[in-house]
């Protein structure tokens, strides 16, 4: 999601490599000594932070030390927790808020614009090119969820992943099976409960469905929607997640058909 941004905000003003294909997911995903190389010799290394890129640690400290502008973008916009009655740390996925994405865009293309010969005027152009399709993608998000009513804006979720989404668009994740990293937060039957209480049979899950996940449906009987949605990593192109926007865009309309009433 980020080397897709990066590479629109800046487009051919400077040639932009990303670390993980489009399908990894980065918090598990191990950079190897092709893609430290990479790292050191950048001139600018952009990173998620906030425990979305866990491996690029070593990498990014390298490139300080060398002396390398290296942007860690999401501490810098005010993270919200991650989604959830108890949240337990702040939520990495800032990309799902069109206005942090534009954001991050502009960051970026302020630091490229200041390397030598670089023609910032069209760098200019293409960020703001780029800024108008994201504040679009936001309109398309609103238009999608903003209509459903008040009884149908709850939901619940496997991992936190909404926090964001919630935040931006007037959702509520009333609960979730397991944290970011895996350790459990609500039992499958009171996040049933919680769930009724809140008036929604909604489930989100990530790719990968916890064995909770499957109780939790029991618990809720023959009403339950899982809804399955992919947030961390980015379709094949041509797919309807192959880029940044695609994404929220699929996403929004998935998560209204789940709770529209």
């Amino acid at each position: 999601m980020l080397g897709d941004l990066v590479r629109n905000a800046v487009g051919d003003t400077a040639d932009v490599r990303t670390l993980t294909t489009g399908d990894a997911d980065p918090r598990a995903t191990v950079i190897l000594r092709e893609g430290r190389d990479a790292v050191a010799t950048a001139d600018i290394v952009v990173a998620n932070g906030l425990g979305a890129d866990p491996d690029m640690g070593p990498a990014l400290d390298e490139a300080r030390a060398r002396g390398h502008v290296v942007l860690e973008v999401a501490p810098t916009l005010a993270p919200v927790p991650e989604a959830g009655p108890e949240p337990t740390r702040l939520d990495p996925r800032v990309w799902l808020d069109p206005d942090r994405a534009t954001q991050i865009a502009r960051q970026v293309s302020t630091a490229v614009a200041r390397r030598p010969g670089v023609d910032a005027a069209k760098l200019r152009a293409t960020t703001d090119a780029y800024a108008r399709r994201l504040a679009q993608a936001d309109e398309q998000v609103q238009a999608a969820l903003l209509p459903l009513p008040d009884q149908a804006r709850s939901l619940a979720t496997t991992e936190p992943m909404l926090g964001y989404v919630a935040a931006r668009y007037g959702l509520t994740v009333v609960g979730s099976l397991r944290t970011a990293d895996g350790r459990p937060v609500d039992p499958p039957d009171a996040l049933a409960a919680s769930m009724r209480a809140a008036g929604t049979t909604v489930v989100v899950t990530g790719p990968v469905r916890p064995p909770e996940l499957e109780p939790l449906a029991a618990a809720l009987g023959p009403g339950a929607e899982v809804v399955p949605i992919t947030v961390d990593t980015l379709g094949p192109p041509g797919s309807p997640t192959a880029t940044l926007i695609d994404l929220l865009t699929t996403l929004a309309g998935t998560l209204a058909a789940a709770l529209a009433p």
